[in-house]
């Protein structure tokens, strides 16, 4: 996945390298977490267990780099994992970039409607209409555009 921007003092940058980091920091993007409900968003995420040894080193890591602050609240003291703002411009710029992949892994497949013009990326109802195959939205704008 590359590497995360940021240096930790003359070390190496975060790398994301696994998708559970890149979820771990996106969680984090949405909003502070305890450690339990992030582990726990983690597994829905992924559909797998998440053990805590692959979580809380991660966040460690990203609290030495000065991405996330780290605080106990309430009676029970329970750790609250937060985006500083140094992590926000690092949430940002991997969703930036995850956004640029996906959208040219999109535009690639999407097809124009014969009729109306939006852009449809998957299910395209065709028919062959004067002889050419067009690629419609619906089979609504399939009929207009034959009355037309």
């Amino acid at each position: 996945m590359g590497h995360l921007r940021g240096n930790r003092h003359g070390k190496e940058p975060v790398q994301i390298a696994t998708i559970l980091k890149l979820y771990t920091v996106l969680q984090l993007a949405e909003g502070h977490r305890y450690g339990y409900e992030l582990l726990k968003e983690l597994a829905r995420m992924t559909g797998k267990k998440v053990s805590p040894a692959q979580v809380y080193p991660f966040l460690k890591e990203l609290q030495a780099s000065g991405h996330i602050r780290v605080e106990s609240k309430g009676e029970r003291e329970r750790t609250v994992y937060q985006l500083t703002a140094k992590g926000q411009e690092m949430s940002a710029s991997i969703t930036t970039r995850l956004s640029h992949m996906l959208d040219s892994g999109i535009k690639s497949r999407l097809v124009q409607c014969a009729h109306c013009g939006c852009q449809i990326y998957q299910g395209a109802h065709r028919e062959r209409i004067r002889g050419r195959l067009l690629s419609f939205c619906c089979a609504a704008c399939a009929a207009a555009f034959r009355k037309a």
